[in-house]
């Protein structure tokens, strides 16, 4: 089963295609500039969240979202601040420079996030008909 949200993160997961999204980043000095920003992993998401979400970007590693960046925002520190477990940030080095086996870890590492997020929603899913199937059987 596959997503939009997962074929995005395939072209994502290129510097370069990450930079690209950065095509009306609001910011264009200090150090948040679509190259820094891209080389921390992010990629530009304006139209992800209505009302403030012009500098919405998103980890294409860890998929974590952050906005309302400020120039002097280190994205580094931003990113382990918004989460302390991405691997790719806690590396902290350019993507070009790791190697096979830690961008495999990486890659790992949230496609295992994303098959408990996957369980916990089918999950929520199924305990929520339950509840109505207890709801019906109730009233009979």
């Amino acid at each position: 089963m596959s997503s939009s949200n997962d074929v995005m993160d395939t072209e994502m997961y290129n510097e370069k295609n990450r930079i690209k999204s950065f095509e009306n980043w609001p910011h264009d000095t200090g150090n948040i500039t679509k190259e820094v920003m891209a080389k921390n992993g992010f990629y530009h998401q304006p139209d992800h969240i209505d009302n403030g979400g012009y500098d919405l970007v998103r980890c294409v590693f860890c998929d974590i979202h952050i906005y309302e960046w400020q120039p002097n925002d280190d994205p580094n520190v931003e990113h382990q601040k918004a989460n302390p477990d991405c691997l790719f940030a806690k590396l902290n080095k350019p993507q070009t420079n790791l190697t096979p086996n830690e961008f495999m870890e990486i890659v790992d590492e949230k496609n295992s996030i994303k098959i408990k997020q996957y369980f916990e929603m089918s999950k929520k899913i199924q305990i929520e008909r339950i509840e109505k199937i207890k709801n019906i059987m109730k009233k009979l």
